[in-house]
């Protein structure tokens, strides 16, 4: 049986250098499944640092032009909206992550806890 897809959600601006550490977090964990789905409303061209990951994972990027009056909620609600996976978690741009973050949470999901 396949692994469902899960799909981890990023809403970023300007923050390419913490992106990295945040993707290379994604490529190094254990649960096989996996894309990214970005949504960046800065200014800051992320490219060269996704080009380094594309070939391990799917990743959706999504840039927006700057707009004041859409807020972090609706960014997050677009991420929803472009995901296409069975699973959706948040993948802050920012955070460091064990590379059994999303196993250990789909094992908790499979045993219904």
């Amino acid at each position: 049986m396949t692994e469902p897809l899960v799909s981890c959600l990023m809403v970023t601006k300007n923050r390419a250098r913490f992106a990295r550490r945040a993707l290379h977090c994604l490529a190094s964990q254990t649960w096989g499944n996996k894309e990214l789905v970005i949504i960046d409303d800065g200014d800051e061209d992320y490219e060269p640092v996704l080009a380094e990951y594309r070939h391990l994972f799917p990743i959706q990027y999504h840039k927006l032009t700057p707009d004041p009056a859409v807020r972090l909620g609706q960014l997050r609600n677009l991420s929803l909206e472009r995901a296409r996976g069975d699973f959706l978690i948040q993948w802050d741009d920012d955070e460091w992550y064990h590379p059994e973050r999303i196993a250990t949470q789909m094992a908790a999901a499979a045993s219904g806890l």
